[in-house]
């Protein structure tokens, strides 16, 4: 805001006023202190708590009214807590053009939503920060809700992961919501994770997506929305046919597991693989395995199945025959039977040739698919099971699970839900995201990129809300 002031005409409020120390530049071209013009404070402008406007005076004595394009608020002075340096009274904090409240308080109640705490909260302690009294106002947590809608695509995008990832690993877990007055249990939605290794041995969450079901077009949306350079060497999974179709419709060329066989011996048809040339290997071959009877794809990923839970489902096939003791014949060679070729065939031939019924039929199954990958697996990275993903799946739930009731929003859930991705991988740092939203407040003129309250559900003829995550 610009406002064009009179010339000075001799009387006291239009004497010169002396520079002032700290303050904002004029946005007039020109009007610097190399030319003659003074800055000084001329008043507050706006609602409580207001803000500073200021005055730029040219060598004749002439002035017109400006504010920042992030204007500040008028603060008490004193000393910085933070910092101990000394604060001008119009040197307050910095807020965004068309909002009541600082930018940092908003980065700190986008960091608390992150950790888990609700909207409501986080409302109510921002109100509370902002000097209003929390009694006179709504006490529901629609105003942090509509921040996490306009401020936080800024964060996600700023912080998203770029680095190359040589495996990910791909799960799901549903988010019930128990009823603590009749104690019923109700699903409410699917939360899909992936976590990444790097070749320099990082790990950490890569991306995190809500939806209402855990079908292959969620997965794909959840690998769409990774934006990784180029396909990792490898996916890990829980034997789960979703994530493999959406693994063969991101990367064409994947090398998936074979069709498991069903227990009757019936094969379905397996579609055939396009060619692919070597890959350079990760370890060396001749140190920790025969060569392989097929190349590895260059420009696709080879999917693994999770070993910590194809020890514990075949496990479960041999004790329900009591053929599980840990010192038996069949769960030694059980310890090593995913590691090498030959070991699986050791496996395969004595649980076959011995034992009938439940651990011959899981034997049976899974009999293509393993032998493919003992095959390959001493030329991919070494990870090879999905404790990683069920890891930060669990702490998900606990953060959010017991009030997924009220997280209808798809597109606002998901945010949330990344904002908490930063927290899992230590990102969520209040000066960094205050950093964050300053800039693109400054780029988009005071304004958010992303306006309030355009996130809203539709409602049917009757009124009635429709999630878009139900």
């Amino acid at each position: 805001m610009v406002t064009a002031g009179r010339v000075g005409g001799g009387i006291v409020g239009d004497v010169p006023r002396p520079p002032l120390v700290g303050a904002p530049p004029c946005p007039r071209a020109g009007h610097d202190p190399v030319g003659g013009f003074r800055v000084s404070r001329d008043g507050t402008y706006g609602l409580e708590p207001v803000r500073q406007r200021y005055r730029c005076t040219d060598p004749d004595g002439r002035w017109h009214r400006f504010t920042p394009v992030l204007p500040r608020q008028r603060g008490h002075g004193g000393v910085c807590e933070v910092c101990d340096t000394t604060v001008d009274v119009h040197a307050g904090s910095v807020v965004s053009r068309r909002y009541q409240h600082r930018l940092h308080l908003i980065a700190e109640a986008v960091v608390a939503v992150g950790r888990g705490v609700s909207y409501a909260r986080a409302a109510q302690r921002a109100r509370v920060a902002a000097g209003r009294d929390p009694l006179l106002h709504d006490s529901a947590g629609q105003l942090v809700a509509e921040w996490v809608d306009a401020w936080a695509p800024v964060i996600l995008e700023a912080l998203r992961e770029t680095e190359q990832p040589e495996t990910l690993v791909l799960d799901s877990t549903d988010f019930h919501w128990t009823n603590t007055r009749t104690g019923v249990r109700r699903r409410e939605f699917a939360v899909l994770v992936a976590y990444g290794y790097t070749a320099t041995g990082a790990r950490r969450v890569w991306g995190v997506h809500a939806s209402p079901t855990a079908q292959h077009a969620d997965y794909i949306d959840l690998l769409r929305g990774l934006h990784i350079p180029a396909a990792p060497l490898s996916v890990v999974s829980d034997d789960n046919h979703a994530v493999d179709a959406a693994v063969r419709a991101m990367w064409p060329g994947a090398m998936t597991p074979p069709p498991r066989v069903a227990p009757d011996g019936a094969q379905p048809a397996q579609a055939p693989r396009r060619a692919v040339t070597a890959v350079p290997s990760p370890r060396s071959a001749a140190q920790h395995g025969p060569a392989s009877p097929v190349p590895l794809p260059t420009e696709a990923p080879f999917l693994l199945l999770c070993e910590h839970h194809l020890r514990q489902r075949a496990q479960a096939a041999l004790a329900a025959q009591q053929a599980d003791p840990p010192q038996g014949r069949w769960m030694r060679r059980l310890d090593t039977a995913f590691r090498r070729p030959e070991a699986w065939a050791e496996f395969r031939d004595t649980v076959t040739a011995e034992l009938t019924g439940g651990a011959a039929h899981w034997v049976q199954r899974h009999e293509l698919a393993l032998t493919q990958q003992t095959a390959y697996r001493h030329l991919l990275p070494p990870h090879y099971s999905t404790a990683g993903a069920e890891a930060a799946s669990a702490r998900l739930r606990g953060l959010f699970e017991q009030r997924s009731f009220s997280l209808r929003n798809a597109r606002r859930t998901n945010l949330l839900l990344g904002l908490a991705r930063l927290h899992l991988n230590n990102q969520d740092d209040v000066g960094a995201y205050h950093r964050l939203l300053r800039e693109a407040a400054e780029q988009g003129a005071g304004r958010p990129q992303v306006h309030q309250r355009d996130n809203r559900d539709r409602r049917d003829v009757n009124g009635a809300p429709q999630p878009t995550l139900r």
